[in-house]
């Protein structure tokens, strides 16, 4: 349910006439004073929520612009400013980059899986051939195997520098 306009600048303390430079500047005030990490006192969760909630409702009906437009998030349903995620599903800041149990689950991108699939395929053939030569004492499986493990981790060291250049 949403709050009224005027409730949202009251809860702010502001009034109806403020700007939007002055509504964001009260609602971090406030935010600051009102965080957990940040209050002396005992934590006040419905007051903090409500704060949040008017911000959210000034920013999404006065249509103040300071950023993209907020839309609700598909990960968590949130409003809030989407960005396209590596998987391709846009979402919020908070889905996309947060340390939640939601971003360690994300799909790898497509480059870094089929890398890994590649990697994994050349230790597959090089325990294929030490395999082989085990079983026949072919000098020359030895070698291409051990030359399939060379690739394998060079591919995985691509792999890595690749991933280090996403983040």
């Amino acid at each position: 349910m949403k709050r009224p306009i005027e409730d949202c600048f009251r809860l702010l303390g502001l009034t109806p006439a403020a700007n939007p430079v002055q509504v964001r500047s009260a609602f971090r005030g406030l935010i600051h004073a009102l965080h957990p990490d940040r209050s002396n006192g005992a934590f006040d969760r419905r007051r903090f929520v409500e704060v949040i909630e008017a911000y959210r409702t000034l920013r999404t009906v006065l249509a103040l612009d300071w950023g993209a437009e907020l839309r609700e998030c598909p990960r968590c349903g949130r409003l809030a400013d989407l960005l396209d995620g590596l998987d391709g599903m846009p979402g919020c800041e908070e889905c996309l980059l947060g340390e939640t149990r939601r971003r360690r689950l994300l799909p790898l991108p497509q480059c870094v899986t089929v890398r890994h699939a590649g990697a994994i395929g050349l230790y597959v053939g090089s325990a294929a051939l030490a395999g082989h030569f085990l079983f026949t004492g072919q000098l020359q499986s030895a070698v291409s195997s051990l030359l399939l493990a060379v690739g394998g981790l060079g591919m995985l060291a691509a792999t890595c520098v690749a991933v280090r250049r996403l983040h």
